[in-house]
């Protein structure tokens, strides 16, 4: 049931983390990268339509070195990244230190969420 509730989590992550990849470069006036040798070219041509080279921001090699440093980040905290955890805030650290470090301006809202731990295994009496 843990596995399968941190198996959620990370998901979640992952799709909000992509969600706000995409809605952060979706308007002309996002910021953007600055450094085109890590995240490719930053700048859209005179018509606003990407080119065939500008096209592919995000690779399906560079996805999998963040999931894999994402779960580093699990691994370092008993397989844990769930929000409230010590895992989710060194989470939040990294795609927040990542994003920043591609040129956008990065806040953080703390929020209030009903949250559910199981203190132990599950009896049937």
């Amino acid at each position: 049931m843990k596995a399968r509730i941190a198996a959620i989590a990370i998901g979640l992550l992952v799709v909000s983390v992509a969600w706000l990849v995409v809605s952060a470069t979706g308007s002309d006036d996002s910021p953007r990268p600055t450094d085109p040798q890590r995240w490719g070219p930053a700048a859209r041509p005179a018509s606003g339509e990407p080119s065939a080279s500008q096209d592919r921001r995000v690779t399906a090699p560079g996805m999998m070195a963040h999931l894999r440093e994402l779960q580093r980040i699990a691994d370092r905290h008993g397989g844990n990244r769930a929000a409230g955890t010590a895992g989710g805030r060194a989470s939040q650290d990294y795609v927040t230190q990542r994003l920043r470090e591609a040129g956008y301006r990065v806040g953080v809202q703390r929020i209030r969420f009903p949250y559910f731990a199981e203190r132990g295994d599950p009896r049937v009496h």
